[in-house]
């Protein structure tokens, strides 16, 4: 019997046969197979400097026009974090983003540039790690989908700091399969295999 997923090329995958049962899209043919690279030498400069950061050209700081989202977020994890420091950092331009931790707070980063997108709190459970909070620019907020964001650090949790398979969330002006495919690739590189519209996961809004 052949398995859904052994088929990569772009399509929608009912929920039925989908992992994680909700219908999800395919990105895996553009995500390992397309080299992410730059035309612009000083992405290339300043991407290889910001290997070397320990996060603290972020700490203390917030997204410009930063306003809250309140959420609850769980995150199981098999590892344990450093107080302060690289939660996950691209190891090549085919990945998109840095997370760090100082403390009590998490900073997503943009991988190529060391713009800061999103701020969280963090709190250690039993099992992993817990967010109330998301701390995002109010530029970047759709008013049709104000939690659209929550969903993108939930799933950067999932996908890049407990390293899981997990399927990233679509905006919603990426209506056509070739939106989909170019919005996966730009924000998440070869770590965004799926994609998923409906409000998966555990961020809820509160």
């Amino acid at each position: 019997m052949t398995n859904a997923l052994d088929d990569i090329s772009p399509r929608w995958i009912t929920a039925a046969e989908s992992p994680f049962g909700s219908p999800i899209f395919d990105c895996r043919s553009m995500a390992l197979h397309t080299i992410g690279a730059s035309d612009d030498p000083e992405r290339h400069v300043r991407f290889t400097e910001l290997r070397q950061s320990d996060g603290s050209h972020v700490y203390g700081t917030r997204p410009d026009k930063a306003v809250r989202l309140d959420v609850h977020m769980e995150i199981e994890l098999s590892r344990s974090l450093p107080d302060r420091g690289p939660l996950f950092q691209a190891a090549s331009m085919d990945e998109k983003w840095d997370i760090y931790r100082d403390g009590s707070l998490l900073y997503f980063v943009r991988s190529w540039s060391g713009e800061l997108i999103y701020v969280t709190d963090v709190v250690q459970t039993q099992s992993g790690i817990a967010v109330h909070a998301v701390v995002v620019s109010e530029a970047d907020i759709e008013p049709s989908d104000p939690f659209f964001h929550a969903r993108v650090v939930n799933y950067l949790l999932w996908s890049h700091v407990a390293d899981v398979v997990y399927p990233h969330p679509i905006p919603r002006d990426a209506q056509s399969d070739e939106e989909i495919l170019t919005y996966s690739h730009s924000a998440y590189g070869r770590r965004g295999w799926f994609a998923v519209r409906d409000e998966f996961g555990s961020a809820e809004q509160m």
